[in-house]
């Protein structure tokens, strides 16, 4: 259902797909091929099948950067906040502790962006 309504964005230069990778691999030694891990990387071969993947420019505005620096936003996070500034909905979804409220903040008020975890965006699918 995601599929069918949605795209996920990537960078030219393949940061983030390599970060996916990476995460892929981690989830495998941790939890091992458990059905979660497995649908996880389903996903993403669907993802590639259906050619719902879109490339923007990874590079940030230095204002951009400069002002997600002085909140202390981790640098090898800049790339996702770069392209989800260039998508249509400027929807990111991420679970990660570092964006807290002062970076949501600033990605909303400054940049557009709405940052969701995964239930967050799963129940704006399902609306």
């Amino acid at each position: 259902n995601i599929l069918a309504r949605h795209f996920v964005a990537f960078d030219q230069g393949g940061h983030i797909e390599n970060e996916y990778l990476r995460c892929f691999r981690r989830t495998e030694r941790e939890v091992g091929t458990r059905a979660g891990s497995r649908f996880i990387k389903q996903w993403f071969e669907k993802l590639v099948q259906r050619k719902k993947r879109y490339f923007y420019s990874g590079q940030l505005q230095a204002t951009h950067r400069r002002e997600l620096q002085q909140l202390h936003f981790d640098p090898s996070d800049m790339p996702f906040v770069a392209v989800c500034y260039r998508t249509p909905n400027k929807l990111l979804v991420a679970e990660e502790s570092d964006y807290n409220g002062p970076i949501k903040e600033y990605l909303n008020n400054q940049m557009g962006i709405q940052v969701l975890t995964i239930a967050q965006a799963l129940a704006q699918v399902y609306d």
